[in-house]
């Protein structure tokens, strides 16, 4: 193909409604996180155009069913929150994001477009890796000013002098386009594998080469960000591809695998004294571990006086909380005390509810029954990696990492419409 015959496929390609909704939705994670809902919302008036025959365009089923009665439940505790507003914004915000759902399943109709949204998705993985790699690289070896660790510094600027927002600047650690190091490695370790299945189902050699890029690119700009859960969810990743994967790798799949491994070996023995310094305060006693250890034993004495239904949903409620307890945080950096603290059992229950569903599926229909067993494995690691960065982090605390979780759902759900009911 020419590169006039190429640049003419490519404008037609992005004319297509699917793609164009496939793109807005990805903005969700390129653009900063006060926009995300915006362009969630955007992504569904999009899809609102598409010829959708005997479907309903607000059709939803399986972990997306669940997942909006969790969403009802977030709404529910506006009625008894000690931060009414807080809980509400956080309703509306879920609300907004949810908008992928329903904008991915009205567009996404066959195998082809979910592996050609696949295939958008592994190259937005790769491009928040890139600006990453070029972030740490101009700060740390060209000794940029560090305020190019915030992509979207002159939004952020901008934005700042209306609504004051959190920056985060610790060392030499990346965000990508995020604002938090610890949230650009909480999506990415979300996104990653998922990328798999764009070079499982790459139809060309130089596309699958080119995914291969995307991942390994991913995979680096991650390790830049310094998380400690991070590198632990990366290791993890490679263990569930051994052990679920391995005899079905093609060639370009081994080299794959074998890349990530000389990677992150090469990591761990030649990046600079932060990351090894992060890793030996964990056996030295790490002032950050200490301080989550006293989050934690507050937030389990705030639960216990609030434990059915908790104080009230969003970040405003558990920051009072925990101030009232004389910590200054957002949340408790855990995952399951965080839901107990916001709505109780009933929400801890839902979300269980909503991840167990979409592990079943993957697991039990579309890998154990082979409808699409590379999806399956890509969609369990997904979850799974976000439930380990929930040990010691709250990884449903803003836009984009909202827009990551419900992401995979959809996915989940769709996955099951076109491979385990339609038989494609």
């Amino acid at each position: 193909m020419s590169l006039r015959e190429w640049i003419s496929w490519l404008k037609d390609f992005i004319r297509e409604r699917y793609v164009i909704v496939s793109l807005l939705v990805l903005c969700v994670f390129i653009f900063p996180d006060y926009l995300s809902p915006v362009f969630a919302i955007a992504s569904l008036i999009a899809a609102a155009g598409e010829v959708r025959g005997k479907k309903p365009f607000f059709s939803v089923r399986g972990s997306g069913l669940l997942l909006l009665l969790f969403i009802a439940d977030i709404a529910l505790t506006v009625i008894y929150s000690i931060s009414r507003i807080s809980s509400l914004l956080t309703a509306l915000l879920w609300l907004g994001m949810f908008s992928i759902y329903f904008a991915l399943r009205a567009v996404i109709t066959d195998s082809e477009r979910f592996r050609r949204f696949m295939q958008l998705l592994t190259l937005c993985v790769g491009l928040l890796g890139l600006i990453a790699c070029f972030q740490y690289l101009a700060c740390e070896v060209f000794g940029a000013d560090k305020k190019l660790l915030h992509f979207w510094c002159f939004l952020d600027e901008a934005v700042s002098k209306i609504y004051p927002l959190r920056s985060y600047q610790d060392d030499i650690r990346v965000a990508s386009t995020f604002m938090n190091p610890n949230i650009f490695a909480e999506v990415m370790v979300a996104l990653l594998p998922l990328c798999y299945y764009a070079v499982g189902k790459a139809k060309h050699a130089g596309t699958k080469n080119l995914f291969i890029i995307c991942i390994i690119v991913g995979t680096i700009g991650t390790a830049f960000s310094f998380s400690r859960t991070g590198y632990f969810c990366i290791f993890v990743l490679m263990i569930l591809t051994l052990i679920f994967i391995t005899k079905r790798l093609s060639r370009h799949q081994s080299i794959l695998l074998v890349t990530l491994f000389i990677i992150s070996i090469l990591l761990v023995f030649f990046t600079p004294n932060l990351f090894m310094d992060r890793i030996m305060r964990l056996h030295y006693g790490d002032a950050s571990l200490q301080y989550h250890l006293l989050e934690w034993k507050n937030a389990l004495e705030a639960i216990s006086h609030r434990f059915l239904f908790g104080y009230g949903a969003g970040a405003g409620v558990s920051q009072a909380v925990m101030h009232s307890h004389g910590l200054d945080v957002l949340h408790s950096h855990n995952l399951i005390l965080e839901l107990l603290l916001e709505g109780g059992i009933p929400m801890l229950a839902l979300y269980c509810a909503v991840v167990v569903k979409t592990l079943n599926n993957q697991i039990v229909y579309m890998y154990r029954w082979r409808k699409n067993n590379l999806l399956g494995f890509c969609l369990f690691s997904a979850i799974i990696m976000l439930m380990i960065f929930g040990f010691t982090d709250y990884p449903l605390l803003t836009p984009g990492l909202i827009g990551s979780f419900i992401l995979i759902i959809t996915l989940s759900d769709i996955s099951m419409d076109l491979f385990m009911f339609s038989g494609s």
